[in-house]
C-alpha cells in the first residue's frame, strides 16, 4: 500500500477532483450549493482513500524524506489550497449579495 502512495494514480486523482470542485465553484448561485458541494468533494475523497489509501501514507513518507512523495503530497495540497480559495471567495460573494438582497 504504501508503494502506492506515491503512485501518479493515487495523486492524479485527487488532483482531479479538487480540480474538478474548483471550476464547479464558478456555477455556484446559492449558499446550499456550497455547501452541497464541499460535502460532494469530501465523499468523493474518502471514496478515494478507501479505493486507494489514506493520505496519510504519502505524509508519513514525505515527513521520512521521500522526495517523490513530497513532490506529490504538494501537488495535492496546491490543488486543495487552489479549491479552498476559490470556494472562501464565492461564499465571501455569495454573503454579500445576501446581505445586499436584505437590503432592499
Amino acid at each position: 500500500m504504501l508503494l502506492a502512495a506515491c503512485s501518479n494514480e493515487f495523486v492524479d486523482r485527487r488532483v482531479e477532483a479538487y480540480s474538478r470542485a474548483s471550476h464547479k465553484v464558478d456555477s455556484i448561485s446559492a449558499a446550499e450549493e456550497i455547501l452541497q458541494l464541499s460535502y460532494d468533494l469530501h465523499y468523493e475523497l474518502a471514496r478515494l482513500d478507501a479505493e486507494l489509501g489514506a493520505l496519510d501514507s504519502v505524509s508519513a513518507l514525505a515527513q521520512r524524506g521521500d522526495e517523490d512523495c513530497m513532490e506529490q503530497l504538494e501537488k495535492i495540497n496546491e490543488a486543495r489550497r487552489n479549491f479552498e480559495r476559490k470556494l472562501l471567495e464565492k461564499e465571501m460573494e455569495t454573503y454579500i449579495q445576501l446581505v445586499k438582497n436584505k437590503k432592499r
